[in-house]
């Protein structure tokens, strides 16, 4: 992840809003580039003066935000850098601070507005950090300014300072802003802004990004009515959960028609149908190298669909309970759960914050959301919950409750506080980017058909392997693409055993059999070695390597293993387990697959449990024992 520097949030939610504008229009923003001292300047802006008496204070952001030379209706097109005034209209950002009101009040405003004077017209060129026209510009504030974000001084919301466990801190009183987001197309000199969205947040000021206890977006649609809105999950005294917005979707007449946690699950009250996609994304120098290869890899996936063919049954518990859940989650009571065996950095006992259904016991069964408490990071389970963990379908980031094996973030179906079907996604040692499993787990690891994405970050280096896997690795049938290589064939313990090894080299140092070479102007298939001598699959044998020109094909199939007879593995092998005198039942379970994916030990009867299950084969990879090299049809 790159860092970037810090700027005010009320900045990043102009420049979010104005990307969302240039994607709903087709405008492309021009990009600035400064030296480092003037983006300090154009990050904190410029204190300048005003004739208006109701402005204490005004701060002007010294570079205009849209040439609107790009819009048809405004004509008189000169070069951008002309010092002349007068032919052009700028949109610029302003911060100005009111006059206290009766109470004392001070409201603070970003104000956008237009004039025709260009700020940088005395620029000689982009890293020159001389502005002109200041004045000038100043005067258009007061020319119908467009308010892009307020503080209301009438609402107020005291919180807990965010990820403090010191009881003697006192509450932090904040204030509600509220940031306006408008259609691109009416931004205009002559034309009232449309607003299309609006977002009502708490925190102390316009340009803090001190956390805020709740923020919601409300979108609208072309007739003004609310289309849809989005709501924030605070944690309790602090920041809000990330990507768990709750969303609602409205009809025309205002009534809810679907409803969401966003990037997670969405209930349709019209159809009645609960949906989930993920989405994932290949690295772009993948995609760019074998782009026919990749082309049918499917990167967005309908998680429910999947589960429901390879389980074969439906994998949402209580439909009803949870088409309750998503559609009054708001109304729900929280409760906190106390964990005395973990403590966080303070020495605490961990705490989490429980919204949803409990059984009998009062402990959370079916669906609901769990986070923890008083812990900085976010750590939550969005989903189905049997006697107090997760288990059943659901969405995790980096959840810890019960302590599982392993700390990750996933979506999909659980069993007992650990994924056995569904994505998961982990944190490469040493920052070295980030992997996405999919497919069938057992202990943490897959087994089974799925695959493995590597993203080293946003520069387009990565892999991503395919197939069938044994505890984690390629084993048996599948494929391997990195930047410069593709496997495809068999695999044993994740090494490429046989098939296609194709690279952008164009050597080969070892001319083993089946490397396809030139041969006086033809393509030949190396077919043995014998010390120093090479066969050819045309029946000549080469005594110097010199005369050869490696290709950097192979042309070789698979050797079928005859203790299997090529199916990979032996016959199945039933196991009985026996619960003995602690009168418990170690039962195994089979994942979509088929393979045993996770055990648990019960409370039952002394019953015998008999399972069965497949032995791989221990003479072979998946069926097959190494290659034997091919003659080419030429």
């Amino acid at each position: 992840m790159k860092v970037k520097p810090t700027i005010p949030l009320i900045i990043v939610f102009f420049l979010f809003g104005l990307k969302i504008y240039a994607q709903l229009t087709n405008v492309q923003l021009m990009e600035k580039h400064f030296q480092k001292d003037f983006f300090q300047k154009e990050r904190i802006g410029i204190e300048v003066k005003s004739k208006n008496p109701k402005y204490i204070k005004i701060r002007l952001f010294p570079s205009y935000l849209i040439k609107l030379d790009l819009k048809p209706e405004i004509t008189n097109y000169v070069d951008a850098q002309s010092p002349n005034s007068g032919k052009y209209s700028y949109l610029y950002m302003a911060l100005v601070e009111h006059v206290a009101d009766g109470n004392g009040n001070k409201k603070e405003q970003v104000l956008l507005f237009f004039s025709d004077y260009n700020i940088n017209a005395k620029q000689k060129n982009k890293y020159d950090t001389r502005t002109a026209y200041e004045k000038e510009i100043v005067e258009d504030i007061d020319n119908n300014p467009i308010v892009l974000a307020e503080n209301q001084p009438e609402i107020f919301l005291e919180v807990d300072k965010y990820a403090s466990s010191d009881p003697n801190i006192p509450k932090l009183k904040v204030l509600a802003t509220t940031t306006y987001t408008f259609d691109i197309n009416s931004l205009h000199p002559k034309k009232t802004p449309i607003i299309i969205g609006k977002k009502l947040e708490y925190k102390p000021n316009l340009e803090s990004n001190t956390s805020y206890e709740t923020t919601v977006y409300i979108g609208y649609n072309q007739n003004g009515n609310v289309a849809y809105t989005k709501e924030a999950i605070p944690k309790q005294g602090g920041k809000s959960l990330k990507f768990v917005e709750y969303i609602k979707t409205f009809d025309e007449n205002g009534q809810v028609v679907s409803c969401e946690f966003g990037g997670s699950i969405k209930f349709d009250l019209q159809s009645k149908k609960t949906s989930c996609w993920i989405q994932m994304s290949i690295p772009s120098g993948l995609q760019k190298n074998w782009n026919s290869e990749l082309n049918s890899f499917n990167t967005k996936i309908d998680l429910l669909t999947e589960l429901r063919e390879n389980l074969k049954y439906d994998p949402l518990e209580d439909p009803e309970q949870l088409k309750e859940f998503i559609t009054n989650f708001n109304k729900l009571n929280e409760y906190i759960i106390i964990d005395e065996n973990r403590k966080n950095l303070h020495g605490e006992p961990l705490k989490y914050v429980y919204k949803g259904t409990f059984n009998e016991k009062g402990i959370p069964q079916g669906w609901g959301l769990m986070y923890a408490y008083n812990q900085f990071e976010d750590q939550y389970f969005l989903g189905h919950f049997k006697n107090g963990v997760p288990d059943g379908f659901g969405f995790r980031n980096d959840f810890k409750l019960d302590n599982p094996e392993t700390v990750f973030s996933s979506a999909g179906f659980h069993v007992g506080n650990t994924l056995i079907y569904g994505v998961k996604y982990t944190n490469v040692a040493n920052g070295n980017g980030f992997n996405t499993f999919f497919g069938d787990f057992r202990q943490g690891a897959l087994n089974g058909n799925g695959f493995i994405i590597w993203s080293q970050g946003n520069n387009g280096v990565g892999n991503i392997s395919i197939g069938n896997f044994k505890d984690g690795n390629l084993h048996g049938k599948g494929s391997r693409f990195s930047l410069e290589r593709k496997l495809i064939g068999d695999f044993q313990d994740g090494s490429f055993i046989t098939g296609i090894n194709i690279t952008d080299k164009k050597y080969d140092n070892f001319f083993s059999p089946g490397v396809v070479v030139l041969y006086k102007g033809k393509k030949r298939v190396i077919m043995k070695k014998e010390g120093d001598r090479i066969l050819l699959d045309n029946g000549e044998y080469i005594s110097s390597k010199e005369n050869l020109t490696l290709t950097g094909q192979h042309s070789v199939k698979s050797k079928t293993c005859l203790v299997c007879n090529g199916a990979g593995f032996h016959k199945p092998i039933t196991n009985t387990v026996f619960s003995g005198v602690t009168k418990k039942t170690k039962t195994y379970e089979t994942g979509p697959s088929g393979h045993i994916v996770w055990e648990k030990t019960t409370t039952t009867t002394t019953a015998p449990v008999t399972t069965s299950r497949t032995e791989r084969c221990t003479s072979c990879s998946g069926g097959v024992v190494g290659t034997e090299p091919v003659p080419l049809n030429n």
